[in-house]
């Protein structure tokens, strides 16, 4: 090997306050033959610390941008590095918080020859329009960038849809890029990037794991135009898209050897260099964001959900091999909403839920090239996990299969049936089901649940009315559903029944659409009546009421309708909280036969709280439902199995007001579970006070009012941007006079039960130390039947 094209003076690259050029060796070899031209080497290998250094020794350490640097709601904590990389340590990005970035006062360019050699493992590839290469409006996700593109000025080097390398630079009159095709990164491994610009020949090149994979020329003697007075950043575009949480495009995963050099480098020196160091194994532990906001002072310790990042509806519950398992939606780069796919937990009790690997996420080529929405799960006649997803295709116009919307129905099997706990899916290679015509509105058809009855598949569908504004749900049956494994599929024929049920008349509050749609048998427990429960999300949130409702009635098999029972053509709420318990699941429980309910509990806080934190939302507790002796309504209850997880504080029987609260005055704690029966003497209202404190300014109360029979909610938290608010709805007292309450308190989220007959839930961002609690009456007196208040475990410790 020798020393290929290096800078002319003229030509040469601008440092300012640049130290002597580096020596040291390149990693993996016992020298560099290019040592005099490297201009920065970022080795990632000092395990602590908020900073990194440039082992180059041209310019000064910098600042990693990481938003626990300087933590709002925990303790601030050092960006995560690893101690396993390709060469000794490494550095994991969030992917919407973490960067590195260096003023052009210390790096600019304006040069023929630049190479940029790195490592990096994603962990996502972000969605981008699908014609934005063609187009020339492309986002990258980057890699390095120091460009002004507007200008067709600098350099950038990235990946965009699927994972395609792209390196881009402008040479004043236009911008060049190059692209790796069809040869890309690897998702949860490490690749080896080099991109060249060799101005003086004419090309760009580009090469991922030793082998040249692009190649772009133009006219000889070229340069990268002028040295632009931007930033370089490391895992940052110059100039990236964003939503109004967090900036996109930055890279989700880990980053190793970052090497700037103003020289090409010759292609059997890029080779060697990638055979010495090879590709190691990488730990999925290492790769996926920690459980640290386990001190967060308001993200929940016993609800389930990914350990950071965002997270919407639970779904496709299903229980196999003795766990069970969870799908929700998941954001891996952030927590705000985009680049949509299926998180994955399991439980042993549906309480301990633990965070797996994503499993179903867009993939080039499929049939859900561009989200994977929510859907459902069943068995197929062998007893085989099914999943049912909604599949997303922004090109379905040109995908030549006849669809008419971006949303039609996918399925997956497991990759091995063998597994509890079901890490890996094989998604279907063809739609189960495609939207037709007259199957409700175009472009309302996702959220698929499947349940089954003598023998037959059900599957309700969201969806818009063909012949109103409002919102229906669409009614699919198959007799077959038989997992194939020689051919990876699996055997079914769906056919469409038409619009299982519309509402006459229906008021806009519910919406133009119904979202996650949930049909399944309710019996009373000693089993003498069984009907159907019809459970929905009214969509668009903007505009609807998306709290989770429900309808009881008869599913006639017949006809395929769904018919309300008297007083139930319009439906009625579980949780009258303010659109807190939303995107309803359910499943019954093959081990116990019970009807459980799941849901995502929403943060309802400010986009700049969300992004200060790291995460936002979080899966509800499950719930049971059943129907009430007479069959005329839905009772609902926290599970049973939460009673584990509790150690009890204080108790007590047949108490004044004062000394339950004398009692209640002993307890300050944030996880708790508060039990208490109050029998009704002549108040005219009476209740409970939670996370109160703060001289005042913080207060969550539940509210029985006696003469209009409604339990109310309220919280004040004047501390926090999250908007303070009252709900209310009707409630009757037991016919002794009782009320029930079963209070879960998870730091920042309420969860209220009355009568196990309705809940509400409330988001109350109080203060840390606001954890006073206390009874009250008011016009007359009331009775403490039972007391009883229990410390909740976490189940992330």
């Amino acid at each position: 090997m020798k020393l290929k094209t290096v800078l002319t003076s003229a030509l040469a690259m601008l440092f300012v306050g640049a130290t002597a050029a580096g020596v040291a060796a390149l990693s993996g070899c016992t020298t560099d033959e290019y040592a005099e031209n490297l201009q920065l080497h970022l080795a990632f290998d000092e395990g602590s610390g908020k900073t990194a250094h440039d082992s180059s020794g041209n310019i000064e350490d910098a600042e990693i941008n990481y938003v626990f640097n300087n933590a709002l709601y925990k303790e601030s904590e050092d960006p995560q590095w690893r101690d396993t990389g390709v060469v000794n340590g490494s550095l994991l990005f969030d992917g919407y918080s973490q960067y590195i970035r260096y003023d052009y006062s210390q790096y600019k360019v304006s040069q023929d020859s630049l190479t940029i050699s790195c490592y990096v493992a994603p962990r996502v590839f972000e969605w981008d329009d699908p014609n934005g290469k063609e187009n020339g409006t492309d986002n990258l996700t980057t890699i390095v960038s120091q460009c002004y593109k507007s200008d067709n000025a600098g350099f950038v080097l990235g990946y965009w849809r699927y994972g395609e390398l792209s390196f881009q630079v402008g040479l004043g009159d236009r911008w060049i890029s190059v692209w790796s095709g069809e040869n890309k990164l690897s998702k949860y491994e490490w690749n080896h990037v080099v991109a060249q610009f060799d101005g003086a020949n004419g090309e760009m090149r580009l090469y991922l794991n030793g082998e040249l994979v692009g190649k772009e020329t133009f006219f000889e003697g070229a340069q990268i135009y002028r040295a632009v007075d931007e930033y370089l950043y490391i895992g940052r575009n110059n100039y990236p898209t964003s939503n109004s949480t967090a900036p996109e495009r930055m890279v989700s995963g880990m980053m190793d050897e970052i090497k700037i050099y103003n020289a090409v480098l010759d292609e059997e020196y890029i080779q060697e260099y990638y055979q010495t160091n090879g590709l190691p194994e990488i730990a999925y532990e290492d790769i996926t964001l920690q459980n640290i906001l386990t001190d967060d002072i308001y993200k929940t310790q016993f609800h389930g959900g990914p350990y950071q990042n965002w997270m919407n509806e639970p779904h496709a519950p299903i229980y196999y091999k003795g766990v069970y398992h969870l799908f929700f939606q998941l954001n891996i780069t952030g927590p705000y909403w985009k680049q949509i796919c299926w998180g994955h937990l399991t439980s042993d009790d549906m309480v301990n839920w633990t965070p797996q690997p994503e499993v179903i996420t867009p993939t080039e080529g499929s049939v859900a090239p561009d989200g994977v929405w929510s859907g459902g799960s069943t068995y197929d006649s062998n007893g085989v996990p099914v999943l049912f997803f909604t599949a997303g295709n922004d090109s379905y116009l040109q995908s030549d299969d006849g669809l008419i919307s971006n949303q039609n129905c996918g399925y997956a099997i497991p990759a091995d049936p063998d597994d509890p706990y079901l890490t890996e899916w094989i998604v279907g290679e063809e739609l189960a089901i495609k939207q037709q015509a007259g199957q409700g509105r175009r472009g309302e058809f996702r959220d698929m649940h499947v349940w089954q009855e003598d023998g037959v598949w059900y599957m309700t569908v969201c969806g818009g009315s063909s012949t109103s504004a409002g919102g229906t749900v669409l009614l699919y049956s198959t007799d077959t559903l038989t997992v194939d494994y020689s051919t990876n599929s699996a055997e079914m024929n769906w056919v469409y029944r038409g619009e299982m049920y519309t509402m006459r008349n229906q008021p806009q509050t519910f919406g133009t659409s119904w979202e996650l749609p949930v049909c399944l048998p309710l019996s009373n427990e000693d089993g003498t009546i069984t009907k159907h429960v019809l459970i929905i999300s009214p969509a668009p949130a903007s505009t609807a009421d998306n709290k989770i409702y429900y309808f009881l009635g008869e599913f006639d098999k017949t006809t395929y309708k769904f018919i309300p029972d008297e007083g139930f053509e319009t439906p009625h709420m579980f949780d009258y909280g303010s659109n807190v318990f939303t995107g309803p699941s359910g499943f019954i429980n093959p081990n116990d036969g019970e009807v459980y309910i799941f849901s995502v509990m929403q943060d309802y806080r400010s986009t700049q709280e969300v992004a200060d934190s790291g995460w936002a939302n979080c899966a509800g507790l499950a719930r049971r439902i059943w129907l009430n002796d007479e069959g005329t309504d839905v009772c609902i209850e926290a599970t049973d199995n939460l009673d584990a997880y509790a150690t009890e504080l204080v108790s007590g029987d047949n108490l004044t007001l004062d000394g339950a609260n004398e009692l209640l005055s002993d307890v300050d704690e944030d996880m708790l579970r508060i039990d208490v029966t109050i029998r009704n003497v002549s108040a005219t209202a009476f209740g409970i006070n939670v996370k109160s404190g703060n001289g005042g300014n913080d207060n969550t109360v539940y509210t029985y009012n006696v003469s209009s029979s409604t339990i109310t909610g309220a919280t004040l938290n004047r501390g926090s941007t999250c908007a303070n608010s009252t709900t209310s709805g009707a409630l009757a007292l037991n016919s002794d006079g009782t009320l029930t309450m079963q209070i879960y308190i998870d730091r920042s989220l309420v969860e209220a039960f009355f009568n196990d007959t309705k809940a509400l839930s409330i988001r109350s961002y109080a203060d840390f130390d606001s954890t006073g609690i206390s009874l009250f009456a008011e016009g007359g007196e009331v009775e403490i039947v039972s007391l009883s208040v229990s410390r909740m475990q976490s189940i992330y410790l």
